[in-house]
């Protein structure tokens, strides 16, 4: 019993430093490259592969570690979640059946600069 109620704190010890890693990961600020080497790098580098998170970290560069490359993806795996669980609003795009592929916005040229059009 008293094994018990040891590894229970130290199990709630350690769910709250996870957190606070977690927590920590979420301010820190990643760049559009660095979130685009990540992306990158989770297709190339699968769940199975040996030192993932290294390698991972070394793709993103930046001086990203292996902990702060993982805790990244937790937090995108939470976001994922919330989005497929109904916690986030999927957003309503309406697109008029005339509008062209692109959207409302088709290129002109003028005097051989490209510019966009409100059509």
């Amino acid at each position: 019993m008293v094994q018990e109620a040891r590894n229970s704190g130290s199990l709630e010890e350690e769910s709250l430093r996870v957190q606070l890693l977690i927590d920590m990961a979420s301010a820190a600020k990643w760049s559009e490259r660095e979130d685009k080497e990540f992306e990158r790098a989770l297709a190339k580098y699968g769940e199975h592969t040996p030192d993932r998170w290294e390698k991972v970290a070394a793709a993103v560069g930046g001086g990203k570690t292996a902990v702060e490359v993982f805790l990244h993806y937790k937090l995108l795996l939470d976001d994922i979640n919330s989005i497929e669980s109904g916690h986030v609003p999927f957003p309503n795009y309406r697109t008029p059946p005339s509008a062209p592929a692109g959207g409302f916005l088709g290129p002109e040229h003028h005097r051989g600069l490209m510019y966009m059009k409100l059509r």
